[in-house]
């Protein structure tokens, strides 16, 4: 634990997770969570910002992978283990939409991107592509078709029910 962060001090901060359900009850669970937490965070004021922020996000405990990504949206972790998602992948969805990373973004040069022409020159291309095209509405107008009785009487019995055939 980096000398600068004060064990009572940072107890006292996390404690206030205790009301999100599912927080470890147990000592060895507090304990981890304290471990996790004075390794990411440089200062108190650190660790401060993250608990008033997962409890913002959450109402149950989503686990210290989850609080890592929260961190990382903001800070820096002073062990240099990054999250760029929680463990249940929600993070670019909606955790980013409730919290913009403060970090700013990269600038990466998109490539000069050319259009592709309108249509083939190759005849065979387009007359092949047609044949798919004609292909697959034919075979979707089979599949919508209304069951002959002789399709029904030959069905399995779990497909005469599922169709509603019995």
């Amino acid at each position: 634990m980096d000398p600068v962060l004060d064990a009572q001090e940072v107890a006292y901060v996390l404690s206030d997770l205790m009301c999100l359900n599912f927080f470890p009850s147990d000592d060895q669970g507090r304990f981890a969570v304290f471990k996790v937490a004075c390794a990411m965070a440089s200062d108190v004021a650190q660790l401060r910002w993250l608990v008033d922020r997962m409890l913002q996000l959450f109402n149950k405990w989503p686990g210290p992978a989850d609080m890592r990504a929260v961190f990382c949206t903001r800070f820096t972790p002073a062990d240099g283990v990054w999250a760029p998602r929680g463990e249940r992948g929600y993070w670019c969805e909606s955790l980013e939409r409730e919290l913009p990373s403060e970090r700013p973004a990269l600038a990466i040069a998109s490539p000069d991107m050319k259009a592709l022409p309108p249509g083939s020159d190759d005849k065979g291309v387009d007359a092949a592509f047609n044949i798919l095209n004609f292909a697959v509405k034919e075979k979707c107008r089979e599949f919508n078709a209304k069951a002959t009785p002789e399709e029904i009487a030959a069905a399995p019995e779990w497909l005469k029910k599922l169709e509603g055939y019995e």
